[in-house]
């Protein structure tokens, strides 16, 4: 995670003017490809990146419809059948490669090997599989790391107290893996980004049993919504609600935790709740914070003047138009 961090920002120049959510993306894209499927994906992230937007930009849309829309033959339905076209090949080519290489200790590998009563999984299988890793690894951190950026240029007072743990923990070196439970703020920072702008700002569950609520009967088999973007703005639960202050997530002693904030159990639900939470949320939490600390100890990123920036809510939440940054070396 780290050495791919590195690696982008090299690439980096003061004053560089960039849209910070394809950066993250693209790098959250490299950092999945290598860490889960041993992958070098780089040279597909502009396509993939492409892709992604035409897929996931329509799929609420598809989600609400019913599938069945996808067999009116539109413009908009062609487009997303040749976006969903291209990422199958961009992992059918990893599956290929992973099968002539043989085996190989990374999940891809695993999920290849896996049988079942002898038998193991089809391609469009295996694909599935990595498709959900792929789309679940990465757009979602990406998108964390696009808001926290926000919401740090939005906040000078905040970034540097961040700015403040980094000089003094990593002292301008790249942290390690042991640097993770002594990076409290930045912990913090991705919290309270994820409290304000969750990527996952809806789920959906459905009811196992009837269910009384409120006066309201909700029949077993009923698909029920939750939105993390409600719950987490709630004024009940949360003082001073929509304020960024990522403060709140450290106890006296200056450690983080979850808890710190006094909010009641389950009104902060980023990664889901009970036995559906979400599988990935300690390689995500790992990740947002090695690169916010790998990238916010060398660099500043100040929003280009004049641009207002909207949350779209798609399958993830996403900024629209982008977020338009200008790096600045610290």
């Amino acid at each position: 995670m780290v050495a791919a961090t590195v690696r982008r920002s090299d690439q980096w120049d003061d004053g560089d003017t960039l849209d910070m959510s394809d950066a993250m993306g693209e790098l959250t894209f490299d950092i999945v490809g290598r860490t889960l499927f041993g992958s070098d994906l780089r040279g597909d992230a502009a396509e993939v990146g492409a892709a992604l937007d035409e897929v996931l930009g329509g799929l609420g849309q598809r989600l609400i419809l019913g599938p069945m829309i996808l067999r009116v033959p539109t413009p908009g339905r062609r487009a997303a059948l040749e976006a969903s076209a291209t990422l199958d090949s961009v992992v059918q080519r990893m599956i290929d490669q992973h099968r002539s290489d043989g085996d190989a200790e990374d999940i891809l590998g695993m999920l290849i090997a896996a049988q079942e009563d002898g038998t193991g999984m089809s391609d469009e299988q295996v694909r599935d599989e990595v498709m959900t890793l792929v789309l679940a690894g990465h757009e979602t951190t990406a998108m964390t790391l696009s808001w926290s950026w926000l919401l740090l240029a939005q906040h000078s007072t905040q970034r540097e107290w961040l700015e403040e743990e980094l000089d003094e923990v990593l002292g301008g070196r790249e942290p390690t893996f042991d640097d993770y439970a002594h990076l409290p703020r930045t912990r913090a920072v991705i919290a309270e980004s994820l409290r304000l702008y969750p990527p996952a700002w809806v789920m959906g569950r459905r009811l196992l049993t009837d269910i009384e609520l409120d006066g309201w009967l909700i029949p077993r088999g009923a698909t029920t919504l939750a939105s993390p973007w409600i719950t987490h703005r709630d004024p009940r639960w949360w003082p001073r609600a929509r304020a960024f202050e990522p403060q709140r997530w450290l106890t006296a002693a200056g450690e983080f935790d979850e808890a710190a904030p006094g909010q009641p159990r389950g009104a902060w639900f980023s990664f889901g709740w009970g036995n559906r939470r979400c599988i990935g949320e300690a390689f995500a939490w790992m990740e947002a914070t090695l690169v916010l600390a790998t990238l916010a100890q060398r660099w500043r990123a100040d929003l280009v003047p004049g641009r207002s920036i909207t949350t779209t809510p798609a399958v993830t939440l996403r900024p629209e138009p982008g977020i338009p940054m200008t790096l600045h070396r610290r």
